[in-house]
C-alpha cells in the first residue's frame, strides 16, 4: 500500500516553474524512496483450533529497491512451544514489492487456560527502509475450550423453533444426532419432510444462555462446521425489530457464507442473493464432508466497505490446517450496501439451510462467531 508524501511547494511568479514544480514533484514522491515497514494490524486473536496465524507486513511511503526486514515472536502470558511454535526470520521485498507475509503455527490442546498473549515484533530494517507503526502487534490466542462455540449438544431432538431462543418464521429446522459430526453428535438441518419452500432461515440473539462478544470493527473471524450437501449458510447481524429474527428485508443481516449448490461462497452484506464470490469444491468434493470454513474480514479495507477472505478444513479428512479459497480472497463485500448493520452491534447468529431432496441434506453444527 502506498502513502503519497507531503511536498512543500515554493510559490513563484512564473506559472511555467510551478507547474514544473508540481510534475515534479508528483514524478518524484514515493518512488525515490525505500519506504517504512508496518505490520498490518497492531493486534490479532486466533483461535487455537486454527493452527496458524498469517501476518502480514506492508511496505509503506515508497518501495524503491530491495530492502529486508526481521521479525521474531516474544512470550508475554502465551508459552513458545506449548502455545505457539517460536517463529523467527527475514521478510525480504524486492524493487517495487510492497507486501509480504510469514506464518506463526499455533499449537492446540485439549487444557482450558484461556487466552493467552505473545507479541510479534519487526527489527532491524536495511535497504535505507525505516520501521513505521505499529512496528509490532500483540497476538492474542483464544482457548476453544472455553471460546464461545453453539454446538447445539443440550438441546433436545426434534424442531429447534423455541428452543434456547432459536426462532424461525416456519417450523422447518431440526435438530437430531448425526454420528458423522466430527465434534459432537447433536446437529441442525432442514427438516426434508416438511419443507415447503426447500429452505429454512433460522436465528437466536445472544441472551444470557449463550453470547458472542461484539466484533471489534476491525479485523474479525467468523468460523462454523457444515456440509456441502446443498445451500447452507452462516452469518452474524443484528435485530432491529426485535421480533427474534434476522431478515434482510429488515437490513438486519451481515455477511452471509458457506456452501451454495455445492460451492464455496461469499455474499455481499445482508443478500441472500448478491455474490461477492464463489468457488468449487475442486478436488475436495465429497459432499457430505464436515467442513470447518472460516470468513476473516477486515471492516476498515474499502473505504469501510469491507474485505473478506475464506478458508477452510475438511474435518473428515482429519485435515488440521486451514486451505485459503482461491478466488474467495479479499473480496469487497460493499458493506456500505444493503442495509448491512453495523458490525459492532451484531448481536444475533443467522442459518439458512436449505433442502432438495431426502438424500441432500447440508446439516450444521459448532457455531463459532467471534473467534478472531
Amino acid at each position: 500500500m502506498h502513502q503519497t508524501s507531503n511536498h512543500r511547494y515554493r510559490l513563484s511568479v512564473s506559472s511555467l516553474i510551478i507547474g514544473l514544480t508540481l510534475l515534479s514533484g508528483c514524478g518524484g514522491g514515493d518512488s525515490d524512496s525505500p519506504g517504512s515497514l508496518v505490520l498490518s494490524n497492531a493486534a490479532y486473536s486466533v483461535i487455537e483450533s486454527a493452527n496458524s496465524l498469517t501476518l502480514t507486513v506492508n511496505r509503506v511511503g515508497g518501495s524503491s529497491g530491495a530492502v529486508t526486514v526481521d521479525y521474531a515472536t516474544q512470550d508475554v502470558s502465551a508459552t513458545a512451544g506449548s502455545d505457539y511454535q517460536t517463529t523467527a526470520g527475514v521478510l525480504s521485498f524486492a524493487d517495487g514489492v510492497t507486501s509480504q507475509s510469514f506464518i506463526v503455527p499455533i499449537l492446540d490442546d485439549s487444557t482450558a487456560e484461556g487466552t493467552e498473549l505473545f507479541t510479534v515484533s519487526l527489527s532491524n530494517p536495511t535497504g535505507g527502509a525505516g520501521l513505521g507503526t505499529p512496528s509490532s502487534a500483540d497476538i492474542a490466542i483464544q482457548d476453544d475450550e472455553t471460546a464461545a462455540i453453539y454446538d447445539f449438544e443440550l438441546l433436545s431432538e426434534g424442531d429447534i423453533n423455541g428452543q434456547d431462543n432459536w426462532v424461525e418464521a416456519v417450523t422447518n429446522a431440526t435438530v437430531s444426532t448425526d454420528t458423522s459430526s466430527v465434534n459432537g453428535t447433536q446437529v441442525v438441518h432442514a427438516n426434508a419432510t416438511t419443507v415447503a419452500a426447500g429452505d429454512t432461515e433460522i436465528s437466536r440473539v445472544n441472551d444470557d444462555s449463550f453470547s458472542f462478544l461484539p466484533l471489534s470493527g476491525t479485523q474479525d473471524r467468523i468460523c462454523y462446521e457444515t456440509t456441502a450437501d446443498d445451500n447452507s449458510l452462516f452469518a452474524l447481524g443484528q435485530e432491529i425489530v426485535a421480533d427474534g429474527l434476522l431478515q434482510t428485508a429488515d437490513g438486519e443481516i451481515g455477511v452471509p457464507f458457506g456452501f451454495w449448490e455445492r460451492q464455496f461462497i461469499v455474499l455481499i452484506g445482508n443478500s441472500l442473493v448478491t455474490r461477492a464470490g464463489v468457488a468449487d469444491l475442486g478436488t475436495d468434493d465429497l459432499i457430505t464432508d464436515w467442513y470447518r470454513l472460516c470468513l476473516d474480514i477486515d471492516f476498515t479495507a474499502n473505504g469501510g466497505a469491507g474485505a473478506g477472505s475464506l478458508s477452510y478444513m475438511n474435518l473428515s479428512n482429519g485435515a488440521t490446517t486451514f486451505t485459503a479459497i482461491p478466488g474467495l480472497q479479499d473480496l469487497n463485500l460493499n458493506l456500505s450496501l444493503n442495509g448491512t448493520p453495523d458490525p459492532t452491534l451484531w448481536n444475533a447468529m443467522f442459518l439458512y439451510l436449505r433442502v432438495d431432496s431426502a438424500d441432500l441434506i447440508p446439516k450444521a453444527d459448532n457455531l463459532m462467531p467471534n473467534v478472531y
